[in-house]
């Protein structure tokens, strides 16, 4: 008994001598975001042509188009990093390609994709590329076609 009497002595000297105090705090702040533009990248490819005529054996076809950094009312404001990647629609068909710059440097293709190109901001450009479609198997057929796609995988150059 004087041990529980103790005991609650003890708890009462702690609730009446003891600050706890328990508490929930929200706070809202005003903030002000100042807006700011975000760069706007552009990469287009273009070409007169829309396709490449049927290749056949023994022949080749030229395909001229240009990548460039700027549409009908912008420049693109980031340097752009990029490939060029020549998909053939039929694996099957036996045709080799080469790219070209307008200089007439021949742009290595590694599996149907090239080396990275880079395009700058800013400034106004276009590149100019060329690429041939050779088919040099003597067992394709005369009405053997394919179809040839160009398609420009393009990414923000790092900082």
């Amino acid at each position: 008994m004087k041990i529980r009497n103790s005991f609650l002595i003890f708890l009462l000297i702690i609730i009446l001598l003891g600050n706890i105090t328990y508490a929930k705090c929200k706070t809202y702040y005003n903030a002000q975001v100042n807006s700011q533009n975000i760069a706007v990248p552009i990469i287009e490819l273009w070409a007169e042509d829309q396709i490449i005529d049927e290749v056949k054996y023994n022949s080749s076809r030229d395909f001229s188009f240009s990548i460039r950094n700027y549409s009908e009312t912008e420049i693109s404001q980031v340097d752009m990093l990029y490939t060029i990647e020549i998909v053939n629609s039929n694996e099957d068909f036996p045709i080799e390609f080469k790219l070209y710059d307008e200089d007439l440097n021949q742009i290595e293709l590694f599996n149907n994709i090239s080396e990275i190109l880079e395009i700058d901001k800013e400034i106004q450009t276009n590149n100019i590329y060329t690429l041939v479609a050779i088919c040099n198997d003597e067992n394709i057929q005369d009405n053997s076609i394919t179809d040839i796609n160009i398609k420009v995988n393009a990414w923000q150059k790092g900082v």
